[in-house]
């Protein structure tokens, strides 16, 4: 069986962040969006290499063709990547996510509801409405997201 993960750790006052496969990491510094971890994708690659949009890579029909997960057999090219890492502070917002969540939204839908929210529930609330739970897409993947806020 093949997974993917992202995972966030705080040690010593900072937080730590990796990611394999298509599992996404957002944070955001006052609002604003400091680091979106890559997907380890064949759509991701196009976009790396500059053959596809941003925007397309959520459409893209090779968005789910990992190049990188667990329970492959690791080599050099292919083990867990070591994402964001940053000190604590006030206003860091952090979202961990599957494809089967960030697939129907995008980086303004979660900056509006980052935005708009009070706090890392009400935010996850919000963009779990935007990415209409009951799509298709979310019955047919895993659906999954995770998110805090430091205060």
């Amino acid at each position: 069986m093949k997974t993917t993960l992202a995972a966030a750790a705080v040690c010593g006052g900072r937080l730590y962040t990796g990611f394999i496969g298509d599992t996404r990491i957002y944070a955001y510094k006052n609002g604003s969006l400091v680091y979106k971890s890559c997907d380890h994708s064949l759509a991701g690659a196009y976009f790396k290499a500059g053959v596809i949009s941003g925007e397309s890579v959520n459409t893209h029909p090779d968005r789910s063709r990992l190049l990188r997960c667990l329970g492959e057999e690791w080599d050099e090219n292919s083990g867990f990547e070591c994402g964001f890492d940053t000190e604590l502070e006030q206003g860091l917002a952090v979202l961990l996510c599957t494809d089967g969540f960030w697939v129907n939204i995008d980086d303004e839908i979660i900056e509006n509801g980052l935005r708009e929210s009070a706090g890392a529930e009400e935010w996850l609330d919000k963009l779990s409405a935007a990415a209409g739970k009951g799509s298709a897409e979310a019955v047919h993947d895993n659906y999954s997201a995770a998110a805090f806020i430091v205060v």
